[in-house]
């Protein structure tokens, strides 16, 4: 599931202004496909500038960090309310 939305992420990424500049290609993706607290803080200063910059990275990442969210429950329960809060 995970994987869906790190693949949509990467073929949005050609959208970001420093994507242009191919070496920043895979930092970007891997600054993207990362958990938001396993960025340094100059990393989540670029992921802020480039979800600023493209309102559809802004959505496919608000949406993976989601999904992330309702795989970390521990119970169906927990799970099935925490996706229809989605």
């Amino acid at each position: 599931m995970i994987q869906i939305f790190t693949d949509a992420q990467q073929r949005r990424r050609r959208y970001l202004g420093e994507a242009k500049k191919q070496h920043k290609s895979r930092f970007i993706d891997r600054c993207l496909a990362r958990k938001p607290d396993e960025l340094t803080e100059e990393e989540r200063g670029f992921v802020r500038e480039w979800l600023r910059e493209d309102f559809h990275t802004k959505h496919s990442d608000q949406a993976l960090n989601h999904m992330r969210y309702v795989l970390k429950a521990t119970t169906d329960t927990q799970a099935t309310k925490r996706l229809k809060d989605w």
